[in-house]
């Protein structure tokens, strides 16, 4: 649920990559999300020589593109040849403008990921000190948007906790079901608001009483 394995206690990409070199396997990573507590290492660090490691990564979060659909890929030149000779097949290449501004923000924003890391760090923090004293036994997502909250053990769906919240603190969230089975028992607080807005819904939680 949003987590990442600290790297002091154990080293998963690495482990990962011996595992697929021992059985002939590629790997194919999608690093899709803004990281706002650390930067984590890439496969690729694991495969110098590109052998059998292709990366997917998203303009979406890292440059607040969403919507846009750019992205890149990096490594194996035969996996990359394929997955283009594929794609040619299954759409068209995206829109001239758009495939500009992403090569405009390679060259000249590389200091945009961080700065948007900080702005999702200080709205992450804002909106857990505010729930702080209910009680929800709730860890700091390492690298996502959102925060996953478990409903309080009163609760009987995730469903029903949404709506509890927007029926008695005005509070929108998003049922964790939607998002599969694993999902039950936890309700997203996105963090693509302000701050200040973050940190008045946990206040409003506080006063409404809708402790864990």
């Amino acid at each position: 649920m949003s987590r990442t394995i600290p790297r002091p206690r154990s080293k998963p990409r690495a482990s990962t990559r011996t595992s697929c070199d021992s059985r002939a396997i590629s790997i194919c990573s999608c690093d899709l999300s803004l990281d706002p507590s650390y930067r984590a290492r890439s496969f690729l660090e694991f495969d110098k020589e590109h052998e059998r490691t292709v990366e997917f990564h998203s303009f979406s979060k890292s440059y607040s593109m969403q919507g846009w659909r750019v992205g890149l890929a990096a490594g194996n030149r035969d996996a990359l040849q394929r997955i283009v000779r594929l794609k040619s097949n299954m759409d068209y290449g995206v829109f001239m403008a758009i495939q500009r501004a992403a090569l405009a923000v390679l060259g000249g924003a590389e200091d945009y990921p961080a700065e948007a890391a900080q702005i999702y760090r200080a709205r992450r923090d804002a909106f857990l000190e505010a729930i702080r004293p209910l009680g929800y036994p709730v860890q700091s997502p390492r690298a996502t948007l959102y925060v996953w909250l478990p409903i309080p053990r009163s609760a009987a769906s995730s469903v029903e906790f949404a709506r509890e919240l927007l029926e008695k603190a005005n509070v929108a969230v998003s049922p964790g079901s939607g998002f599969g089975a694993a999902g039950e028992g936890y309700v997203r607080v996105s963090l693509c608001d302000t701050e200040a807005r973050l940190r008045e819904a946990g206040l409003r939680m506080a006063k409404a009483n809708l402790r864990y």
